[in-house]
């Protein structure tokens, strides 16, 4: 991880941080993990949008998100290259989750202690943000320190800007992304510390791609925003 994201945590008064918590190598969660061409690879799924009859009030069926299951085969070869991987760096805390979000498959590697969580956890925030626009608490459209909240949001994600993601946990509030996080049960996430588990982490990103953190139109919104980032060589 870049040292300029490695250790970076959001703003906020001083805190003692916790004995548990891992400093060094985090390997992002894989929610995503799609089969392609014998491969695995990440990738987003949109379904084609029908069009919409206007003789009819029935509501639109919701999308459905499709992805090919992960072979046996795939899972065994998988297993073994991370595991050789951690292997190879006895030194560093390695931690790594996979999903295979068609059948719910999960597989965890490494510490499964928390980590701090970098600029990982502004995902975390863009959703709890746009969760309030959704229960009409916030607009994407309102000022929030000289900017749009959109703005705000575009460059926490894609430019992984600092400074609108302490502008963005300042307008949620701390003691309500720690709810939002655990009313999504992602239990392990702590503002303070700025603490993840990378099992956490991947049922974060599974959730966010499944449609079941916001609405069609927000979840297009946010990740339309992880889409050509400022730094591809991460995990985009």
């Amino acid at each position: 991880m870049v040292d300029r994201y490695r250790n970076y945590q959001p703003r906020r008064p001083a805190y003692k941080p916790s004995s548990k918590s891992h400093r060094g190598l985090y390997l992002v969660g894989i929610a995503l993990l799609l089969l392609l061409g014998g491969k695995t690879t990440l990738g987003i799924v949109r379904s084609e949008k029908k069009p919409e009859t206007k003789t009819s009030s029935t509501p639109k069926p919701k999308a459905v998100i499709k992805a090919e299951p992960i072979s046996s085969t795939t899972w065994s070869d998988l297993n073994q290259k991370i595991t050789g991987i951690i292997n190879q760096y006895p030194n560093l805390n390695i931690s790594v989750s996979v999903i295979d979000v068609n059948s719910n498959t999960k597989a965890n590697y490494g510490i499964q202690e928390s980590f701090h969580g970098a600029s990982t956890t502004k995902v975390l925030t863009a959703a709890a943000y746009l969760h309030d626009v959704e229960q009409g608490k916030r607009t994407v459209s309102e000022n929030l320190g000289g900017g749009s909240a959109e703005s705000h949001l575009r460059r926490m994600i894609n430019r992984s800007d600092n400074n609108s993601w302490a502008v963005l946990n300042s307008a949620v509030g701390f003691t309500r992304l720690d709810a939002y996080a655990r009313a999504n049960s992602i239990n392990s996430y702590k503002y303070i510390g700025n603490l993840m588990t990378a099992s956490d982490q991947a049922l974060l990103l599974g959730k966010l791609y499944k449609r079941e953190l916001l609405n069609e139109a927000n979840t297009n919104l946010l990740l339309s925003f992880m889409q050509n980032t400022n730094n591809e060589d991460m995990i985009p």
